[in-house]
């Protein structure tokens, strides 16, 4: 006989699996897809994360963006869903449109070098970088951050 709580989480199971897209992977209490094969614009990734079902990632914690970046390799570049097109210094998450709640810049960022207004993420730190840029990308499944 199956218990209460074995109960719960099989139909939460179901229910989650109906609104994550299969391409998502669990890593801490969130979903997330790395793109690992193409590299896009941060536009274009933005889109394919749209298409998706998601948005371009931000990072709700240091201990989430500690779990993804096991996932990640060192010798790659990532786009992220923060950015400062709109007004300079003032980074937004693309998904919730509010300040991101975890940045880890390199120390010299952001520094917006050549107006720069899309953040990427290169072996665990964030970067402000050039939108038109190729560089691969990660999304989230979800509006939280």
């Amino acid at each position: 006989m199956q218990s209460f709580q074995d109960m719960v989480l099989a139909v939460l199971s179901r229910f989650e699996s109906k609104f994550i897209p299969a391409i998502f992977e669990k890593i801490g209490d969130r979903y997330f897809y790395i793109e690992k094969s193409l590299t896009a614009t941060w536009t274009t990734a933005a889109a394919s994360c749209r298409n998706m079902g998601g948005f371009l990632a931000s990072f709700g914690s240091e201990q989430e963006f500690n779990a993804l970046r096991k996932h990640l390799s060192d010798r790659k570049t990532y786009w992220l869903g923060i950015n400062d097109r709109k007004n300079e210094q003032e980074f937004i998450s693309a998904a919730s449109g509010k300040p991101p709640k975890f940045v880890k810049w390199h120390p010299t960022e952001p520094n917006n070098h050549n107006n720069e207004d899309c953040v990427s993420l290169y072996s665990g730190k964030m970067f402000d970088s050039s939108c038109s840029a190729l560089y691969y990308w990660i999304c989230q499944a979800d509006t939280e951050v």
